[in-house]
This record gives structure tokens, sequence and C-alpha cells, in this order.
């Protein structure tokens, strides 16, 4: 039996290789629509995930870098833990 985390990696993968059955061939629109996907949801995974799409007129593809998100909380301190000396 797999894990909770396990299932999530898998999940992303198969939601990425179903992303990218469509993304040479589709504009993101197109595949949002064949997917049954919201296209702002599927424009944010792509960026994400560095998948570019066709762009609507001519050959040329999206630019898509993949961003990197960072994992850790960025609060310096907790607020919880901060003391106000009155």
């Amino acid at each position: 039996m797999e894990t909770y985390k396990q299932m999530q990696q898998r999940h992303k993968q198969e939601v990425k290789n179903l992303i990218l059955q469509y993304n040479m061939t589709h504009t993101i629109a197109e595949a949002a629509r064949i997917m049954g996907m919201d296209k702002d949801k599927l424009r944010r995974f792509a960026h994400y995930h560095g998948i570019s799409f066709k762009k609507k007129y001519g050959e040329k593809m999206t630019k898509c870098d993949t961003v990197y998100r960072k994992k850790g909380v960025t609060i310096p301190t907790a607020p919880w833990e901060e003391v106000n000396h009155v």
C-alpha cells in the first residue's frame, strides 16, 4: 500500500504526463477544454513544471522556465514567540 506522499507524487506525475500529450499540438485553452481542467490552473501547473505550449498564432511555443519555489517558512520569528515589552 502506498503512502499519501507517494500517492501525491504519482498523481502529479500522471497529470504531467497527461499535459505532455497535448502541449505540442494544442494551445493551453484547447488542452484545458479537452482535459476538463481550468485553463488558469493548467497554465500555472505548466509554468511551475517548465512545460511549454503551442501559441495560438504561428508555430512558436510559449516561453516557460521552471519556477523554483521556496519550501521553507519566510517569517523571521513566529508571531507567538514575539514578546512585546511595554
